[in-house]
């Protein structure tokens, strides 16, 4: 009887980039940063950087898998500290930005979710941004970020000075939740008003601020979605003239957005161009996908819970990947994997870069109207296992 969906993950730590990673034989791998199905695990290998085999001794089951260096691996997906032009990926400039990928912090601002700071996420190439509104415990009638010491205007602050420094960016923050009764207008976009004032002064080039018009907003009303390379005038195909002067204004968006049913009375919210996954249920989740990635439009993967514990990134390989998930290579060409959203998103990073890299290819091959095939991650080992029980 074969098994499918035995899944490996090889993680790697970005600030070990030069490390190497040696096993001896029986060495087991609950002593090494390559988590396996199983209690019962052990890794037998003699090699330098190549996991050449592996032996579950869970339920009987035998893995023999050969994967590309881990170093190999390592280098092809580590965030570069100084992003590119449309959020790293300058070739797809012409990808709209609903049919992007987009790696989401749930609870951003929530120690329950996330450890680093705004700055610190964007820095690590994150750029949609989870928040949620409660009710100020300090000042009645007030709402305040949960779980968080931050002030709606730091927020908007950090991002605003994100997308001020940093050119040809796109950021996407979404309040997830806010308290009964609370109007946007009063609460959110004041804070984002009296930051961008500030910033605004700051940035050569641009017009007066006025109320409402933050010009570092990019507001979406109807029609289809611009570009990234569009929203952030970034043309690599437009003529430079000698003698051009530099680039001044504002160089980089960011877009705001809520739940359906949040009241929002405001200039600055955009629809969202997604359709979430709405359960944290292991195999719903997958059933959900499954149905989903059969129709039009953009799709948010909710994977912020961790059904698998030390298997959560499998779980992510074989929810996109498999037949009984998305089957991402069988998806229409207007439908897409547009966003998927996660806690403490720095122990995955690795993947979840790699995973961007594939989504983005497949995601503007279909824009562009031509045939991509996803291939596996290289992080994780996704083979069909025979059970010898």
């Amino acid at each position: 009887m074969e098994r499918e969906g035995a899944l490996f993950w090889i993680q790697s730590a970005q600030s070990s980039a030069n490390r190497r990673v040696k096993m001896t034989l029986g060495q087991p791998a609950t002593s090494v940063p390559f988590p396996l199905l199983g209690s019962c695990a052990f890794i037998q290998s003699n090699m330098k950087g190549l996991l050449s085999s592996a032996i579950a001794l869970a339920g009987c089951v035998t893995v023999m898998q050969t994967v590309e260096a881990y170093q190999d691996v390592h280098d092809a997906v580590q965030v570069s500290s100084s992003p590119s032009p449309c959020n790293g990926f300058p070739d797809q400039y012409k990808l709209p930005v609903d049919q992007f990928f987009w790696l989401g912090a749930h609870g951003a601002l929530n120690s329950n979710h996330q450890d680093r700071s705004i700055t610190d996420m964007l820095n690590d190439g994150i750029r949609w941004l989870d928040v949620t509104l409660c009710e100020s415990s300090k000042k009645k009638g007030e709402v305040e970020l949960c779980g968080s010491d931050l002030t709606l205007i730091e927020l908007a602050d950090q991002v605003l000075d994100f997308a001020r420094t940093e050119p040809e960016q796109v950021v996407v923050v979404h309040v997830s939740s806010a308290p009964e009764g609370v109007a946007l207008d009063e609460t959110f976009e004041t804070a984002w008003d009296v930051a961008c004032e500030l910033h605004t002064r700051r940035t050569e080039g641009t017009k007066e601020f006025k109320k409402g018009e933050c010009p570092f907003v990019y507001t979406h009303t109807r029609g289809r979605w611009p570009s990234l390379g569009k929203l952030v005038d970034y043309d690599p195909e437009m003529p430079q003239w000698e003698g051009d002067g530099e680039l001044v204004g504002v160089r980089s968006k960011i877009i705001l957005t809520t739940e359906p049913g949040l009241k929002r009375n405001t200039n600055y919210f955009s629809d969202p161009f997604w359709t979430p996954t709405l359960t944290q249920d292991a195999d719903e989740v997958k059933d959900q996908l499954h149905d989903l990635c059969k129709k039009t439009g953009g799709i948010r993967l909710d994977a912020y819970a961790d059904p698998l514990k030390q298997e959560t990134v499998p779980f992510w390989e074989e929810a996109i990947m498999s037949s009984s998930g998305c089957n991402i290579n069988e998806t229409p060409r207007n439908s897409y994997l547009s966003t998927i959203l996660v806690d403490f998103y720095e122990n995955y990073l690795d993947y979840l870069t790699e995973l961007q890299e594939r989504m983005v290819a497949l995601n503007y091959a279909k824009w562009e109207g031509s045939k991509h095939t996803v291939a596996p991650s290289k992080l994780v080992i996704f083979r069909r296992v025979r059970d010898e029980l």
